[in-house]
């Protein structure tokens, strides 16, 4: 059962390219990074394999980096 639909969109390139619809799973977790494995694959070599995760937490959203080498920008 899908908790919760939010929509992202993705820098890559310094380009907005993506928008991505999410729907987090009863976790709670959407992870980030290059490796298709994740929630949202984001195809940029400054991004890594494994980047940062989106957590759903009674209705926000929070991101977190995974000790990224370059680090996660945020733009509201």
């Amino acid at each position: 059962e899908l908790h919760y639909t939010r929509v992202l969109s993705t820098l890559e390139n310094t380009k907005w390219k993506n928008l991505h619809v999410i729907s987090f799973e009863p976790s709670g977790i959407v992870s980030i990074g290059r490796n298709p494995d994740n929630g949202i694959c984001v195809n940029d070599i400054s991004v890594s394999r494994y980047h940062a995760h989106l957590t759903l937490d009674n209705g926000s959203i929070y991101i977190s980096d995974n000790m990224s080498k370059f680090g996660t920008l945020v733009q509201i």
